[in-house]
């Protein structure tokens, strides 16, 4: 599927999508995922109501800019920051219910760009505040991946799921039981990607964390059954061949 991007709607949709190529998910090559076609271009004139300083109203009361750095809030403020990612995780999960799950997804990235304003927050944040940004972290990067793979889906979606897992897993702290998860969904994406190996060493490490998790179980068994008979046919294949 080609992503067509249109660069002359207006100024401030041409700035958010100059932010979305530049954030398009992108395969292990550094290659974005879909091409990305500009198929027009165009010079506004200095009376265009694009400059207007009103914004278009959000339809789900997300008052926040796509990306950070275009909001007006002072998201240096790591509590700013937080406070907008809360929002966006909430209206991400309630578009999760309504069973948008591309809409979801947005929300929760845009949620996560406004966390990593702040990679590592300042010496002088609480405990409470570092706490804070762990644990909304979590769900957030653990939530991305079924929505991936629910839309975009195919190579796309497992980029995004594979990107949000390993960064997670890099980043965080976790209990057994959201590593475990991490893992799943990371091996789900590296399946889709077509990296058997990977994926099975990441269903291993899941489920010597949670054995009791039937769906790791089963994961693991159906990829190793699946390596087992392509092992079956290549050796009838070989047999054929010599004999």
């Amino acid at each position: 599927m080609t992503q067509t991007i249109l660069l002359n709607e207006s100024f401030f949709f041409s700035h958010k999508k100059v932010h979305r190529i530049e954030n398009h998910a992108t395969n292990p090559g550094d290659v974005p995922t879909e091409p990305i076609i500009i198929v027009d271009r165009g010079e506004l004139s200095p009376s265009d109501s694009s400059f207007s300083e009103q914004q278009p109203m959000a339809s789900d009361s997300d008052l926040y800019e796509d990306y950070p750095e275009d909001d007006t809030r002072d998201t240096q403020n790591p509590a700013v920051a937080f406070e907008a990612a809360c929002m966006l995780r909430e209206l991400g999960t309630a578009r999760w219910k309504e069973g948008t799950a591309a809409d979801a997804l947005a929300k929760w990235q845009k949620a996560l760009r406004y966390l990593d304003v702040h990679p590592v927050l300042p010496d002088d944040a609480s405990p409470e505040l570092v706490e804070e940004f762990n644990t909304l972290r979590t769900p957030l990067f653990l939530n991305s991946a079924p929505a991936a793979f629910k839309e975009p889906v195919g190579t796309a979606g497992a980029c995004i799921a594979f990107s949000a897992t390993s960064t997670m897993l890099g980043l965080l702290k976790l209990s057994d039981s959201d590593h475990a998860k991490a893992l799943y969904r990371q091996g789900l994406a590296q399946l889709t990607l077509k990296e058997g190996e990977a994926a099975e060493g990441a269903f291993l490490e899941a489920f010597l964390l949670a054995k009791e998790d039937k769906s790791i179980a089963a994961e693991l068994e159906h990829l190793r059954q699946h390596k087992k008979s392509q092992r079956e046919k290549e050796k009838e294949a070989y047999k054929n061949f010599f004999g």
